[in-house]
């Protein structure tokens, strides 16, 4: 389930800007020719001048009360993307779902963290998943939540990676990197954020073993910032010990804020964005046939042994009023649409199953199905003929 109202965020506030300046010149035009009008009429009736005067103002209270609201309605943009997986209650984990990215990254989350984080593991076997029919806390689900989150704060900080790391932002001073140390603590409470980015110098698994490094001096051109390992990992049996840099790379005066203890929130000059994750430990039903034979799945036995999650994240666009009247500065504001777009793509259920074809395969399995039951019954005909003669 997707809701918003567009899908290009920038691209939809800047055609409602042009349209909204192209009222302006127009009512203004009109505006005079009614003057001229008036005037005429005034000369042919004649009324008392107070008349005319309050008439006036009441047209022109009116005008700009309707601009304004037009104004700030078309400031904040919502987008809502639900998305799923899947948990067996036999043995407490999460199941892989094959091409879905959202779910392969939160089961890969939680058997690293918990290959290293044995007080996490602890609460997460001590209290196991269950559906909220009572909308009681869990520190189970609090769990998911975090993990989520951290989802979506990742992928965020390596697309605002790709994004400036472009030649036209080299060494430009209207960026800031939002390092570790430098994000708010409250940041930190994300208990994902604050283990898999916690320096290797600071862990005793990266003292005491040998690990692996996947990139080395990616890095971003602006602010000469340096750095020398952005993922690293060394693989246990239970999982991996997983070392991740994050880091924000957004515009300088930007303030990055919690508010109830779940909303993040970037304050931009222009802009502020919002991102919430929903896990309430509500289930969702899947599309007819995906899990007995996409994920091989005995339907039988699923009621008893799985529960498929949904969990809906939110993302909140509010345009500042000053961005109603100014054309500089966009370029750094530029990535949000593309970063949302590559969020649905990723999570978003119905974009998940349009991208395997299910539909397609499944009325395909369906065909099949049914002529391998055509024939298994003429076998069977035949055998009883043969058996008749």
């Amino acid at each position: 389930m997707v809701k918003s109202n567009n899908k290009a965020f920038l691209n939809e506030f800047f055609r409602k800007r042009r349209y909204l300046v192209e009222i302006i010149v127009l009512s203004l035009i009109i505006a005079l020719g009614i003057n001229i009008i008036s005037q005429s009429i005034s000369e042919i009736i004649v009324l008392n001048p107070i008349y005319y005067l309050l008439l006036g103002i009441f047209l022109c209270a009116f005008s700009v009360l309707y601009f304004t609201y037009r104004l700030i309605s078309n400031r904040v943009m919502n987008l809502e993307i639900e998305g799923f997986f899947i948990y067996n209650k036999e043995n407490n984990k999460i199941i892989d779902i094959y091409r879905y990215d959202f779910s392969s990254n939160l089961k890969d989350y939680l058997k690293d963290a918990f290959a290293e984080d044995k007080a996490l593991k602890s609460i997460w076997e001590n209290e196991l998943l269950s559906v909220n029919e009572f909308f009681e806390e869990s520190k189970s689900r609090k769990i998911i939540q975090e993990a989520s989150e951290y989802y979506a704060l990742s992928k965020l900080s390596t697309h605002l990676e790709d994004y400036f790391n472009k030649d036209e932002f080299a060494d430009d001073e209207e960026l800031k990197v939002f390092k570790r140390n430098e994000l708010p603590e409250i940041l930190l409470n994300n208990r994902f954020i604050e283990l898999f980015s916690k320096p290797m110098d600071q862990r005793y698994h990266f003292l005491e073993e040998k690990y692996q490094i996947k990139d080395k001096e990616i890095g971003i051109k602006n602010n000469n910032i340096n750095h020398n390992i952005l993922f690293a990992n060394i693989p246990t049996e239970n999982g991996d010990i997983i070392f991740e840099k994050f880091y924000l790379t957004l515009p300088k005066n930007t303030k990055i804020e919690r508010i109830n203890n779940q909303i993040v929130i970037l304050k931009m000059d222009l802009m502020n964005l919002e991102i919430k994750v929903d896990f309430l430990g509500f289930s969702t039903v899947l599309p007819e046939g995906f899990l007995e034979h996409y994920l091989d799945i005995n339907i039988a036995n699923f009621i008893e042994n799985y529960i498929v999650f949904q969990v809906v994240f939110k993302f909140r666009v509010n345009f500042r009023l000053y961005s109603l009247f100014t054309t500089r500065g966009w370029n750094y504001y530029n990535w949000i649409d593309s970063y949302l777009n590559k969020m649905k793509k990723q999570i978003a259920r119905k974009d998940f199953f349009k991208k395997i074809g299910w539909d397609t395969v499944f009325t395909l399995l369906h065909c099949q199905k049914g002529k391998n039951q055509k024939s298994h019954k003429k076998n069977n005909n035949k055998f009883d003929n043969k058996l008749k003669e």
